[in-house]
């Protein structure tokens, strides 16, 4: 199995900087079709301006096209179709200890896995399958605590900031649950097909896929708790024909939410404003997105 990891002192997403005179950077990187891991650096400064945007890596990562990006406080890893394990099309998950890269467990759906997400608390994972089945991992024994099953077949999962929910992505819903009781509160329908989406801590959902659209879904728990429909917001990007990645960052300068076409341009959004802070076009086919803060 290809790993490819490219090592730095990174903050993880979200936490806020600890000095918030410090200048910080930006780093976000992209997968394509060309086998390209791309990379760029935005410096911003504690009011969230934006002083320079630069490449600051392109690397020939992989034989074949990139799938998935993910960043934690020391790696960008990324996972591509050359994989001979791998987390998606045999079915199995690999748990494996950064220290040595040593695998621990072999987590299996019985269909090719789409996605996955780990807790903050780093106890417990969620993972989805093309079989529509949802399964909790417990990651101190690496056995199955549960599962259960899905009315659409599944793109993406992510917990919120907390871990107080979860949401799941499929071509055309949105499902957010409540983690404690897996209730489901919200199950929204898009008119547009979607790709990929981003959660703001227990606060908004941002999706996005067909178009040049990124919609914003707002987290609102009814009391008593029960199914329901939220308010959604309109974000024009201007990016087509489709947005394929979404990343939120969050520091001293307030939160950016980062897209990805494509069409190889990658833009970046001050929130709540919603103001454009910074475009930047990489020149590759985007297939997937990560973005950090290396102070």
């Amino acid at each position: 199995m290809q790993r490819h990891l490219y090592q730095g002192t990174i903050t993880p997403q979200h936490l806020r900087a600890q000095d918030p005179g410090c200048p910080m950077k930006l780093v976000v990187a992209v997968g394509s079709y060309e086998r390209i891991l791309y990379g760029i650096d935005v410096e911003l400064s504690k009011e969230g301006k934006v002083s320079s945007t630069k490449e600051s890596f392109a690397i020939p990562a992989h034989t074949g096209y990139l799938k998935t990006v993910s960043s934690c406080p020391r790696f960008l890893v990324s996972g591509a179709t050359d994989e001979t394990i791998s987390g998606s099309e045999d079915g199995r998950i690999g748990l494996f200890r950064t220290k040595d890269w040593e695998c621990l467990h072999v987590l299996r759906h019985k269909k090719p896995v789409t996605a996955i997400a780990v807790h903050p608390s780093g106890k417990v994972a969620l993972s989805v399958g093309k079989e529509k089945s949802i399964k909790l991992w417990n990651l101190m024994t690496g056995k199955q605590a549960h599962s259960s099953l899905l009315s659409h077949e599944p793109l993406q999962i992510q917990f919120s900031e907390s871990g107080k929910y979860y949401a799941v992505l499929s071509d055309f819903n949105l499902v957010i649950y409540e983690t404690e009781t897996t209730k489901k509160i919200l199950d929204f329908k898009s008119k547009t097909r979607l790709a990929c989406m981003a959660v703001l801590r227990d606060e908004l959902v941002f999706i996005a896929g067909e178009g040049s659209l990124i919609q914003m879904v707002e987290i609102s728990l009814p009391d008593p708790p029960a199914e329901s429909t939220s308010k959604v917001t309109i974000l024009e990007t201007e990016q087509s024909p489709r947005v394929k990645g979404l990343s939120i960052v969050s520091g001293a300068f307030g939160d950016v939410l980062v897209s990805a076409s494509s069409s190889g341009l990658i833009k970046g959004w001050s929130l709540p404003d919603q103001q454009e802070i910074f475009s930047h076009p990489s020149n590759v086919r985007i297939i997937c997105l990560t973005a950090t803060i290396q102070e």
